[in-house]
């Protein structure tokens, strides 16, 4: 048996498997469903409910301006300035109202602080609504205490549009850092997860076949770097089948949005959107261009996508493959495999938010070079910034060289680790597994 039929084999048996149907056509739903869920839900959340707060207003001149810049979201309720709190405390114990908040005499003159009074749970922006209002209301009385006019302050509340636009070799387009970053740091974590998922199905299929002796079967005719990476290129044929099935699902999936969101959003302000004129008034309506949005996922991200997993996978497969060949059974795989695998499992934890901040930055480049974070943080660089060509050569030479190395090294460990049973090797065995001749 050759090492192309054990990976054909590997392959086969594999991708006929009903998990394989399942998460190739479920993946992309629950990523999609990552990104909107939570947003409809906040929406929703935020359009439903009214709260009732009560105002207590000490100075005589804010309330108006208060509740008028509230909007619709708050039910106030104006409390009469000597009024004792300890009525108002009763009514919020009681429910009867969400909060309630005393602007003090001092507050005009910055002597003393707006007051928010609640149980908790209020929400983050309940309470930024809150302060914004009061700060408008404070801000205004105070203009209009100092001598401005009714003209002069409506044009200070006029506001000041800022359009950011992104300047290339091909001309410039509406500026993408919002999501970019956020689908760089969707790609980063993907690639984590494939990369993880898929290496374990190789540690898992090695401890298996030691337990049910079938690889002393195979041995016989096999050589045993054949078995272990004809396995490796078997499951890894099967990431990237994945990956292209998925890459083709989201593309018709943002062609099909791409038709369909005029039937739900307002056309203007699609249009409006994609108009660098009217950027700064569609930027509330609809934050992000919607044709630059789906060009983030272009076919060559996939490409990126493709060539980092094959790496990265190989890599973190390979370290996987000699812990399983190092034991009976995947339980006592952990304390080996957790150190091997630590730079996959901190890159997305603790490296790559500050690296998508600064995707240029001496720092993330030599990371990016870096073998074992490369997977993650050049696809994660790649969405939010133009990375040099030179760059990717080198990143992809130094994981491939590292992880054909780490192959090599794992084959050598398999091929004594196989016929060891009843005792769970260190790292010292294992080191001197692979340097046995």
């Amino acid at each position: 048996m050759s090492l192309t039929l054990i990976a054909q084999t590997e392959y086969k048996r594999r991708i006929r498997s009903k998990w394989f149907i399942l998460t190739t056509l479920l993946a992309p739903v629950l990523l999609a469903a990552m990104f909107v869920l939570p947003i409809f839900f906040f929406v929703l959340l935020d359009e439903a409910e009214t709260t009732p707060i009560a105002l207590v207003d000490e100075t005589g001149r804010l309330v108006d301006a208060v509740e008028e810049s509230l909007g619709s979201g708050f039910e106030v309720t104006i409390a009469d300035a000597g009024l004792p709190l300890d009525s108002l405390r009763a009514d919020l114990l009681a429910g009867d109202v969400a909060a309630y908040v005393v602007l003090p005499a001092g507050l005009l003159a910055g002597e003393a602080d707006a007051v928010l009074y609640n149980q908790g749970g209020g929400g983050i922006s309940q309470q930024g609504d809150l302060r914004r209002a009061i700060r408008d209301a404070v801000e205004a009385e105070r203009l209009r205490a100092a001598g401005l006019s009714e003209e002069v302050m409506a044009d200070l509340d006029r506001g000041v549009g800022f359009t950011v636009r992104t300047v290339s070799e091909e001309g410039e387009s509406a500026d993408m850092t919002g999501a970019s970053f956020m689908v760089g740091y969707a790609m980063g974590s993907f690639m984590f997860f494939v990369v993880y998922f898929y290496g374990l199905m190789v540690l898992r299929g090695v401890i298996e076949e030691k337990a049910n002796r079938i690889v002393e079967v195979m041995a016989s005719s096999v050589r045993p770097f054949d078995l272990i990476v004809g396995k490796v290129l078997g499951i890894g044929a099967i990431g990237l089948t994945q990956l292209v099935a998925w890459a083709v699902l989201i593309l018709g999936g943002l062609f099909a949005l791409g038709s369909l969101l005029p039937l739900f959003i307002d056309p203007a302000t699609v249009a409006a959107a994609q108009d660098p004129e009217a950027a700064g008034q569609a930027a509330e309506a609809l934050p992000f261009d919607v044709e630059a949005f789906g060009q983030l996922f272009s076919p060559v991200l996939f490409l990126t996508l493709g060539v980092y997993f094959l790496g990265g996978f190989v890599l973190y497969a390979a370290l996987m493959a000699a812990v399983g060949a190092a034991v009976d059974q995947e339980s006592d795989a952990q304390s080996l495999m957790v150190p091997l695998i630590m730079p996959l499992v901190v890159t997305p934890l603790l490296v790559l938010m500050p690296i998508l901040n600064a995707p240029n930055a001496p720092f993330a480049l030599g990371m990016s070079l870096v073998p074992p974070f490369a997977p993650i943080l050049m696809v994660a660089r790649h969405v939010v910034t133009d990375v040099p060509w030179w760059q990717h050569t080198l990143g992809i030479a130094l994981l491939g060289a590292t992880a054909l190395g780490l192959l090599w090294v794992a084959a050598r460990i398999y091929r004594t680790g196989m016929l060891m049973y009843g005792k769970k090797a260190s790292f010292k065995e294992l080191w001197q597994w692979a340097r046995a001749s």
